[in-house]
């Protein structure tokens, strides 16, 4: 009985230091300067008439952006570059600059027929810290 009173405490000791050891923070559009709208390259073809693509990108204390990578292609180069064209075409401002000094997490979604689509083709917005 005894036995089964720690193996809870273990398990909880073994993954608390994992679960504390990052932390999410959402951010929005509005602490991207220069935001503009996503241009899908021309002779482009999407064949589910969309593209997903994430990005992880290390920003500096002034908010410019010191490296971007794809973390998760569109599995379309044309629409990884975009990608990574329109992000370097804004700086990181306000509140999600000073929130962390984590990366800068941006997931598009870009559509031929923008029907509910965001023209910057920004879904999500978000940082990560490791404490």
């Amino acid at each position: 009985m005894r036995g089964l009173i720690l193996l809870p405490l273990l398990i909880a000791g073994v993954l608390a230091p994992w679960a504390a050891s990052s932390a999410e923070i959402a951010c929005s559009k509005g602490d991207l300067e220069g935001l503009q709208a996503f241009r899908i390259p021309p002779d482009t073809y999407l064949r589910d008439k969309s593209a997903e693509v994430t990005l992880t990108i290390d920003v500096g204390n002034d908010g410019a952006y010191e490296r971007v990578n794809v973390s998760a292609s569109s599995r379309l180069r044309e629409i990884d570059r975009a990608a990574i064209e329109s992000i370097k075409k804004t700086r990181l401002t306000g509140s999600c600059l000073r929130a962390s000094s984590g990366p800068l997490h941006v997931h598009y979604n870009v559509s031929l027929t923008p029907n509910g689509v965001d023209p910057d083709g920004i879904t999500r917005l978000w940082r990560t810290t490791s404490e």
